[in-house]
């Protein structure tokens, strides 16, 4: 009769799905005043930039002459929510990073900010006109 009541207890708890809670997974489209841009958002942490057929980032590619991967973080527990890229060289483990916001806007629209004239200081705000609309072209299942 334990046994029964414990089988009970755990068969529901075997039938809940984890959720994924990062937003950003899957790829995006944007255009910056007329160049079109994809970022793609993997689960494993690495992300890519496609700009006119060329590819920026992801596991493996090569910046300033040295193998790299590029990664980002993503952290919803402050507001703005933060986004950084950050490159690895592989061969030394050096990092640079580039900080960033971003806003969910809905789930197929976000907003990011990135600061590209001084890595070391993160935007503050949305307000200033700076940043660019990406819309989610497909989702990390495909669809």
């Amino acid at each position: 009769m334990k046994n029964l009541i414990i089988l009970f207890l755990i068969i529901p708890l075997l039938s809940f799905k984890v959720v994924d809670t990062n937003p950003l997974i899957g790829r995006w489209r944007g255009d910056d005043n007329g160049d079109v841009g994809y970022f793609t958002f993997y689960e494993d942490g690495v992300v890519s930039i496609e700009i006119d057929g060329n590819v920026f980032g992801g596991k493996e590619f090569s910046f300033k002459g040295e193998k790299a991967t590029m990664t980002y973080r993503f952290n919803d527990g402050v507001t703005p929510f933060e986004l950084d890229f950050i490159i690895t060289i592989l061969e030394s483990g050096q990092e640079r990073k580039s900080l960033g916001i971003v806003q969910i806007v809905d789930s197929e629209t976000i907003r990011l900010v990135m600061n590209s004239e001084n890595e070391a200081v993160r935007p503050s705000g949305y307000d200033d006109g700076k940043g660019i609309l990406l819309h989610r072209v497909k989702r990390k299942n495909g669809k």
